[in-house]
């Protein structure tokens, strides 16, 4: 949640899916695109612009396991984009949840010892304070369940391995910031801010098989190694 100039909260989320079958992964990824409307002066030229509206497309990304090039799809013109091959190496660079990007490297942080520890069967979550600048998070929370410890993929290998779980979500919360402490006319409101892994269970699963018999096809076609 981040707070606009106009002192409106402004919810910001993004997703991708990941689905694995035998020896492959693939990737979903969403794209935004901006569909801008350009302020003109009198002159004609433009002095402003805003977002009518935002479009939001998906990028394919499938490789085998191991395998040093994968091939890259528009996910909306699945059935007849050939496909281009990518560095499987460069993947993590690509995606938005890119396990080396600014967010993500907190991921990995040695914050001290936790709060407070929560465990109830599978799950277990602990609670760390933060003494950081006015406006940056108060507390974090991490939850574990080790029913998915075995999924592979990671938010971090480290904690994954140090509890012998799956670290599945991190959450940062900002208390509220009375008027006149950070902005001079505007109260900001409690935020949240969270990475989190859930497993969804598939009901119409074709649509994926369709797009690794794709890949399998096209790896041939383009002798992926």
């Amino acid at each position: 949640m981040g707070l606009q100039p106009d002192g409106m909260m402004l919810t910001i989320n993004n997703s991708a899916r990941l689905v694995f079958y035998n020896d492959m992964e693939l990737y979903i990824q969403p794209l935004h695109h901006l569909n801008l409307e350009y302020i003109k002066n009198s002159n004609g030229e433009s002095i402003d612009e805003k977002v009518k509206s935002i479009d939001t497309l998906h990028t394919v990304f499938i490789k085998k396991k191991n395998q040093k090039s994968g091939i890259e799809y528009d996910f909306e013109k699945i059935n007849t984009d050939s496909g281009k091959p990518f560095n499987a190496d460069s993947l993590w660079e690509t995606l938005s949840f890119y396990k080396k990007s600014s967010s993500a490297k907190n991921f990995d942080s040695d914050i001290g010892k936790p709060l407070a520890v929560i465990e109830k069967g599978n799950i277990k979550i602990e609670k760390y304070a933060m003494k950081l600048e006015i406006g940056q998070v108060d507390s974090i929370y991490r939850y574990y369940d080790k029913s998915m410890k075995d999924i592979p993929f990671s938010l971090s290998e480290k904690f994954d391995k140090q509890n012998k779980s799956k670290l599945f979500k991190i959450l940062g919360i900002c208390n509220e910031i009375p008027k006149g402490v950070l902005l001079p006319d505007i109260a900001v409101p409690r935020r949240e801010f969270f990475h989190e892994m859930k497993i969804v269970v598939e009901k119409k699963p074709k649509k994926y098989l369709d797009i690794f018999k794709k890949f399998e096809e096209d790896s041939k076609k383009l002798n992926l190694k």
